[in-house]
């Protein structure tokens, strides 16, 4: 069996992270066929309440956060 270490990411997590965030609102602008501005210090967009409510999912009851 190999090894139970692996080798390092080629990019580390907060770069990943925040490609991925970017990503999303990218994808948010497109599925709403509009110009977005997004706030990465807040990870929201800023005065947009139809792409802001896009960012997560609605949760079934009993659930909520």
């Amino acid at each position: 069996m190999g090894s139970c270490y692996r080798a390092r990411t080629a990019a580390n997590a907060n770069v990943m992270r925040s490609s991925h965030v970017a990503c999303h609102a990218a994808a948010i602008a497109w599925m709403l066929g509009r110009r977005v501005t997004f706030d990465p210090a807040k990870e929201a967009f800023v005065g947009d309440d139809e792409a802001n409510a896009m960012r997560t999912r609605a949760l079934r009851s009993p659930r909520h956060i």
